[in-house]
């Protein structure tokens, strides 16, 4: 089967963050290849990044990202490609499809998105509409909150309105990649706990932090594991609301701002768990990340880290409901944390990688693609 996906590096420069939406499609791609597809890519990305013998067709950096998918229609029907794999985190992704489809074209679009859908989507609606009416068009979404869920409600899907073409979106989930990293047992790792800032509401930060400080807890506590140029509104937010408590506290939290992708799995690896006390999540990756090695997660219960993770096996669950208060919160979350322990490493680690391997993940795209071109 012969595939060609447009890849456009993030807004991180020309460099390719490992979980970012680019990374994602190059991963995929390179295991397509390995089971024997033929891959091609518009991109302006160097030819290391991929499998060897896949096709590259290059792009500029600053082209536009509207030329760009002209682009690859015309290559796609130019050289025989099957399918049009698209990557995207941008709804706007669906006004340009649309501009270039046609009725004939295979065309999967993958969709990363947050799980809370903003303005961007409500405008961008009616393209996605007419997209479904192709009937060679899929749209796949990463994962049953990140993306599947929101839509289905916006669209009142959920309800049993479903517009036309609903039957042509897909919940495919986003494969990890393999690091080649090692279980490390607990009595190897570090007493602390480690939690990621980024895109966690302040508030949440804040309890999480106190929490540390409270119960006497020593804590990692990163602000964000991307090489964003400024700050985000919610790191903004954190950094002016929790400055005076980070000072105060340097015994018992290290707080590092920044810390690159590869260096926070191994702090992962290191710590004795992950706590995640965020009230929305789009996908729970990191949590998975860190089951991998053996570190288990204790989460406030919400949609996106409750899919992937398994309260008992792959870490502990806080119940919204029946710890309604925060400072509830913050005592289940230390009970938790001395209980950790108890948990199987080993099972906990075959979790993740049997339901979330990069493996499942190309297969159900190979599913998906073969059903298109039997449609």
């Amino acid at each position: 089967m012969k595939i060609l996906q447009p890849i456009r590096p993030d807004i991180y420069g020309d460099r390719v963050e490992e979980f970012s939406t680019a990374a994602m499609a190059v991963h995929l791609g390179n295991h397509l290849m390995q089971h024997g597809h033929e891959l091609g890519y518009v991109t302006s990305l160097g030819p290391s990044r991929f499998v060897s013998g896949s096709r590259i067709y290059s792009t500029f950096p600053e082209m536009p990202e509207i030329q760009a998918m002209a682009e690859s229609f015309l290559l796609y029907r130019d050289y025989g490609y099957d399918v049009l794999q698209i990557h995207t985190a941008n709804f706007a992704t669906f006004k340009q499809i649309h501009k270039y489809i046609g009725r004939g074209d295979r065309v999967v679009c993958t969709l990363h998105i947050p799980a809370n859908i903003g303005r961007s989507f409500w405008y961008h609606r009616e393209d996605l509409l007419e997209l479904l009416k192709f009937p060679r068009f899929r749209l796949v979404c990463v994962s049953d909150s990140g993306s599947y869920q929101p839509l289905a409600q916006a669209f009142g899907a959920d309800e049993g309105s479903a517009p036309e073409g609903w039957d042509r979106v897909k919940v495919i989930h986003n494969g990890i990649i393999d690091t080649g990293r090692q279980v490390v047992p607990f009595d190897q790792k570090i007493n602390r706990f480690m939690f990621v800032a980024h895109l966690m509401p302040s508030k949440n930060i804040k309890q999480t932090l106190q929490m540390a400080i409270e119960y006497r807890i020593p804590c990692l506590f990163v602000g964000r594991r991307l090489p964003q140029k400024r700050l985000s509104p919610h790191e903004e937010a954190y950094a002016s609301n929790c400055e005076e408590l980070l000072a105060a506290n340097t015994n018992i939290i290290q707080h590092v701002p920044y810390l690159p992708y590869v260096q926070c799995l191994d702090e992962m690896a290191r710590s004795k768990c992950l706590i995640i006390l965020s009230e929305i999540e789009s996908f729970g990756f990191t949590p998975i990340e860190a089951a991998q090695v053996g570190t288990p997660t204790i989460w406030l219960g919400c949609q996106g880290i409750d899919e992937t993770m398994e309260h008992g096996t792959t870490g502990f669950r806080i119940s919204r409901k029946e710890y309604k208060f925060w400072k509830a919160r913050r005592q289940r979350a230390a009970e938790c944390f001395n209980s950790v322990n108890v948990l199987d490493q080993e099972e906990m680690a075959l979790h993740v990688r049997q339901r979330f391997s990069m493996g499942q993940c190309t297969h159900r795209y190979e599913n998906l693609y073969t059903e298109l071109l039997n449609a």
